[in-house]
Parts: structure tokens; C-alpha cells; sequence
């Protein structure tokens, strides 16, 4: 442990050169509780809350308080949730696209170019604040709540069709889909408009 006398921090000139200057102990104390809280900070950051609570994310946006390293992990999530996707897609042999397949996937398209679009419209549009730095996480939050729901109507629907053919299957789960996904954005939306009147001047 260096003694009062050693003690010493290292601090920027004005012209951009670097001196050491003794200090008290006092302040190598204060560095060593602020750095002490910043580790802290970080292990909260693994708090699931972080990922499910929809509540204290837009909390933490409404005060400002969602740092920079956290609003990168939600767009990682986002990136990486719609290029593996993409990747599996492009990667799973398929010999024949059915109809409603085809149409799921242009319906799937329009819901997002629209729902992006009324999403801006609910946080203010032009006259609203941090659309992608509150879009991002609501969108993790909110949207992993419906991914589950999708994964439930994916395995549920082949089962409760199976007697109906491949068809109504495949026009089932295009439909069902689709719903899912307007009442993730419908929701999104609302805490965005939440989030918007809250933070109005």
C-alpha cells in the first residue's frame, strides 16, 4: 500500500503533455471508490431487467440514465437477432416456396417499413427526441416477449391445423405471424408515446 507521501495521479497539461503531482491520499482513496462503483455498475448491468422489464428500461431512458455501453448491446441484440435470420434462410435448402410463405414474407416486409414509420410518428416525428437511442432498447424489451409468443404459435399451429392440410398450415402461421408482429410494434409504440409526453418541455 504507498504511503501519503507516494501517492501521486497523473494529470493532462493544457498542452497536452502529462506531469506527476504528489496528492494527498485522500484522493487516491476517492479514485478507488469511484472505481469500485463503476465495477459495480457494470455487474448491475447483468440484471435481467436490463432485458424483460420494459418498465425500467423506458425509466432509465426517461432520466437519461442508459449508458453507452448498454445502448450498443441492445443494437448488437437487434443486428444480430435479424442477421441470423437472414442466414438461416439464405442457408436452409428449400425446393419450393409455398404461396403463403411468399405472401408471409412480403406481408412481413410492409409491417416493418410501416411500423418503423408509425413508431417515429409515436415519439414525436419530427419534433421528438432519441428515436433510435429509445428504439433499440424498447424494441430488445418488448420484442423478446413476442419473439417467445411466436416460438409458442410456431409449434402450436401445425398441431391444431394438422387436419386441415399443408396449405391452411402455411396461410395459419402467415396470418398468426403477422399479428404478432403489429402488436409488437402497437406496443412498442405505446411506450415510445409514453416516453415522449413524459419528456416534453
Amino acid at each position: 500500500m504507498p504511503s501519503e507521501e507516494s501517492s501521486f495521479s497523473i494529470r493532462t497539461m493544457p498542452s497536452g503533455w502529462f506531469h506527476q503531482q504528489a496528492v494527498p491520499l485522500t484522493s487516491s482513496i476517492a479514485f478507488d471508490v469511484s472505481y469500485e462503483f463503476s465495477a459495480r455498475e457494470d455487474l448491475m448491468s447483468l440484471d435481467h431487467r436490463y432485458l424483460w422489464s420494459t418498465a425500467f428500461v423506458r425509466e432509465l431512458l426517461r432520466t437519461e440514465r442508459l449508458s453507452e455501453a448498454a445502448m450498443f448491446r441492445y443494437f448488437l441484440v437487434i443486428m444480430a437477432f435479424d442477421w441470423l435470420q437472414f442466414t438461416l434462410i439464405a442457408t436452409t435448402p428449400t425446393p419450393r416456396i409455398s404461396t403463403s410463405s411468399n405472401a408471409g414474407s412480403w406481408v412481413t416486409f410492409a409491417i416493418t417499413v410501416l411500423g418503423l414509420l408509425y413508431l417515429y410518428r409515436r415519439n414525436g416525428g419530427g419534433m421528438g427526441k432519441q428515436f433510435l437511442r429509445r428504439y433499440f432498447p424498447l424494441s430488445v424489451t418488448v420484442g423478446l416477449k413476442f419473439v417467445a409468443a411466436m416460438l409458442v404459435v410456431g409449434w402450436c399451429t401445425p398441431v391444431v391445423l394438422a387436419d386441415q392440410g399443408k396449405e391452411i398450415v402455411g396461410w395459419g402461421s402467415a396470418l398468426a405471424l403477422a399479428a404478432i408482429n403489429i402488436s409488437m410494434i402497437w406496443r412498442i409504440g405505446f411506450h415510445l408515446n409514453l416516453l415522449s409526453r413524459e419528456t416534453r418541455d
